[in-house]
């Protein structure tokens, strides 16, 4: 029995272990005090955040709800109870505990944090943004609030890529190490040796990097590049080609970023490239400054806002030549493709295209729904209502969630669409199954401002073509530079209502070739996908980024 008295000191001893990682010593103090006081609010409310740790959601919302009914005017339970419904999906209940939370205490950095990635989820970037920036304001130097405020600006409906480039600048300046202009260098300067390069790979797990990352490393020439791979994974083993390779695998796994970068240094690396600075979490490394060159590529969506960053891997397409380059701090290197993508085991066979079994136009979107805002939603629509017969089908891990399914359909239906005309299909475990959901596809919508990555090279390569309208940002040019890399020009427009017309004329044109998948699917393997043509092209810039280093400094 806990004396009364206690009670407060109790829950504060639990808090502590609990910031240490004894969860289970937290949770048996959290269940002795509801043993005695089975709506003690601030016990129900702890418990759930222990379950939710565990991504027990359903337990951590059972808990949170109890402890709410017990103290219906915390904000702090409101928003941990937020969290557990957006991990489950339920984006809309999400929405209004951290509204409520809110409207408690606007003051509350974490709900507005929590609100901010809420409204996110359900593609309301604009309104996202603004509680982004209010969690910023409160709590200047949290950068989990940093990292998604970034990445939301680029998918501003009205995006601004000098607001993009002033804000990652800004954050690059709060996080900027000036040790790191002082670092020194013992590499060898000499340029007729094998070249020390390194990757990064954080949280490994965690993003699609490592397919892109793959055809690269397997294809690097061993006899002029010595290949190390850094990273670590949050669960599991990572990938068997990162482990096996002929390359140098060191997990840093539990190191901190200043430690990861005295490790590469001492290593003596000569060109540090971090594959995955879409989010700034994962950039902090670049601040330390590893290795003489640091060059940012293949999974970024902006400038890393870092003085230490030198060089950024681009092409003409996704950074055009003459009004890109004063929204980047480092120096574009383009190169004749933006990246290259690496396909999982043995793809599916192609089959003919639905529409001639159907006699109606079947659209689809693989992409994450957090990319379908308002404007993307009326766009689609607009193209629907075209021909009521055709349909889309949207499909990814967060439609197996109902609210997430009705949640879009009215945002459709609100513009007119049948809900008949709307397929939904949730996760595929196997690569192979996932991919042959294309077979059911004609034609992929690419999603504005903020268009496909992934997603559109497995659209290409199971032969469906993709409509895609050109945007200001990298990612909003990214499927552009993908189809016209395979010389599908006619499938790219800077136009919304060509956009919307290439959609409604192109029943003709898919009735009258039976090949087009057949030869999309070729083009691609053929101009796409050769990551050894891109490899090498690659290694022709590391060396001559090398030699320019040696000559000057």
């Amino acid at each position: 029995m806990i004396d009364s008295n206690k009670l407060e000191l109790e829950i504060n001893r639990g808090i502590s272990f609990q910031k240490k990682g004894e969860n289970l010593k937290a949770k048996n103090i959290y269940l002795e005090i509801l043993h005695q006081n089975p709506h003690h609010p601030d016990a129900l409310n702890l418990l759930g955040t222990i379950f939710q740790e565990s991504a027990d959601h359903q337990k951590a919302i059972s808990f949170i709800e109890n402890a709410i009914t017990s103290a219906p005017d915390i904000a702090d339970y409101y928003s941990n109870l937020a969290v557990s419904q957006l991990a489950i999906g339920k984006i809309e209940s999400a929405y209004l505990s951290c509204s409520k939370a809110v409207e408690i205490d606007q003051t509350f950095p974490i709900a507005n944090y929590n609100l901010g990635n809420s409204l996110f989820a359900m593609g309301r970037a604009d309104e996202a943004i603004k509680f982004f920036k209010v969690a910023i304001d409160l709590e200047p130097s949290n950068d989990k609030f940093w990292s998604n405020y970034l990445f939301a600006l680029n998918f501003r409906s009205n995006l601004d890529n000098q607001e993009v480039y002033d804000e990652n600048c800004k954050w690059g300046n709060i996080k900027r190490n000036k040790n790191a202009e002082t670092t020194r260098f013992v590499n060898s300067k000499e340029t007729n040796r094998p070249l020390r390069i390194a990757y990064f790979l954080p949280e490994l797990d965690q993003h699609v990097t490592p397919r892109f990352l793959k055809p690269i490393v397997t294809n690097h020439n061993k006899a002029k590049f010595v290949v190390y791979i850094y990273g670590y994974t949050n669960k599991g083993k990572p990938h068997q080609f990162l482990t096996k390779g002929p390359h140098i695998w060191v997990d840093v796994e539990n190191m901190s970023e200043r430690d990861i970068a005295e490790k590469i240094r001492s290593d003596q690396i000569d060109l540090f490239i971090h594959p995955c600075t879409f989010k700034t979490r994962y950039r902090n490394i670049l601040r330390y400054k590893p290795a003489p060159i640091q060059i940012a590529g293949i999974n970024l969506v902006s400038t890393t806002g870092l003085e230490e960053t030198s060089y950024l891997l681009s092409d003409e397409i996704t950074t055009p030549y003459g009004s890109s380059d004063k929204f980047f701090t480092e120096k574009l290197v383009r190169l004749s493709q933006f990246n290259v993508f690496g396909t999982s085991g043995i793809l599916p066979k192609i089959i003919l295209s639905p529409v001639f079994k159907n006699r109606f136009i079947t659209f689809g979107c693989f992409n994450n729904p957090t990319k379908y805002g308002k404007q993307c939603i009326s766009l689609w629509s607009k193209i629907l209502l075209k021909s009521p017969k055709n349909k889309l089908l949207l499909k990814h891990r967060a439609f197996e969630n109902t609210e997430v399914r009705n949640f879009f359909t009215k945002q459709f239906v609100h513009n007119g669409v049948n809900e008949t005309q709307l397929l939904y299909s949730g996760y595929t475990q196997k690569t192979e199954k996932y991919l042959e959901y294309y077979n059911l596809v004609d034609i992929c919508l690419d999603p504005i401002p903020f268009g496909g990555g992934t997603t559109s090279y497995e659209a290409v390569i199971m032969g469906v073509p993709i409509i895609t309208l050109l945007g200001d940002s990298v990612m909003g040019r990214l499927t552009a530079s993908i189809m016209k890399k395979i010389g599908y020009h006619d499938f790219v427009t800077d136009s919304a209502a060509d956009y919307v017309n290439i959609a409604d004329n192109l029943y003709n044109r898919l009735t009258l070739s039976k090949e087009l998948k057949i030869n999309l699917r070729k083009e691609a393997r053929n101009r796409l996908f050769d990551a050894k043509s891109y490899t090498q092209e690659l290694e022709q810039n590391y060396q001559k980024i090398w030699s320019d280093y040696c000559k000057t400094s």
